[in-house]
Parts: C-alpha cells; structure tokens; sequence
C-alpha cells in the first residue's frame, strides 16, 4: 500500500512539473487568452494564441449589419 501511495504522489509531483510553464497572456474584452511560445522554422521565438473568440457569423438576419456586441 505504501508503494502505490508513493507511486500516486510522484504521478500528481509529474504533472504539476510540466504544466508549470510560463506562458504569455492578453487580456481582451472577453477576458484572457492564454498563449503557447513557438518556434518558427528560421529559429525565432514567437507568441501563439489560438481558440480567439470572434464575432458571431453574419448569417440570417445578422447578415449586412453592424457587430454584435
């Protein structure tokens, strides 16, 4: 029993490691964007942001109006 007490402690110590990164942050309107840093193909390092919200598609009767806020 106390192999897999250890075993689950060093599991749980694992993953809070690797998540401790720092990544860059925006804060928008909306709230804020957590980001990655990337490494483009000439080796320089740039901020990448994914999964930003937009406006709702002008479809229907949103169709030829002003953005929704």
């Amino acid at each position: 029993m106390i192999k897999f007490g250890i075993y689950i402690c060093l599991i749980f110590s694992i993953g809070v490691l690797s998540d401790s990164q720092d990544y860059p942050e925006v804060r928008i309107e909306q709230g804020a964007l957590k980001g990655k840093y990337r490494q483009a193909w000439t080796g320089k390092t740039f901020n990448s942001f994914t999964s930003i919200p937009y406006a709702q598609p002008p479809i229907g009767k949103l169709r030829f109006k002003g953005i929704p806020r």
